[in-house]
């Protein structure tokens, strides 16, 4: 199954907790919304104004799904991983890189 057909489009994990001693994922719908900005959290705030994440209801999920619905997804796999300390550059790398709709940049 491609991506582009696939029932989890567009949604996204972007928190983990523990409820009653079991692991719970918490999705975010984002569409299409490129994770650009300078930082996690400030894409996070973008996805969170959309108006499937601004109802009352929470899409969440148990942690053990996300490892079947693994199988049916594509893999990405990493090439780069830059690592930094504050002040070194890496959000303008990143950002540069970013650029290139043919990668994917998570800061």
């Amino acid at each position: 199954m491609k991506i582009n057909e696939h029932p989890l489009k567009g949604w996204m994990p972007y928190k983990l907790v523990i409820e009653h001693n079991i692991p719970l994922v918490h999705w975010l719908y984002g569409s299409d919304t490129a994770f650009n900005r300078p930082f996690f959290e400030n894409s996070i705030s973008q996805c969170k104004s959309h108006k499937y994440n601004s109802s009352g209801f929470k899409c969440m999920s148990i942690l053990e799904d996300m490892v079947e619905w693994s199988y049916t997804l594509p893999e990405i796999l990493p090439i780069n991983l830059i690592f930094h300390i504050s002040r070194c550059g890496s959000t303008i790398l990143s950002q540069l890189i970013g650029l290139n709709s043919k990668y994917i940049v998570l800061a």
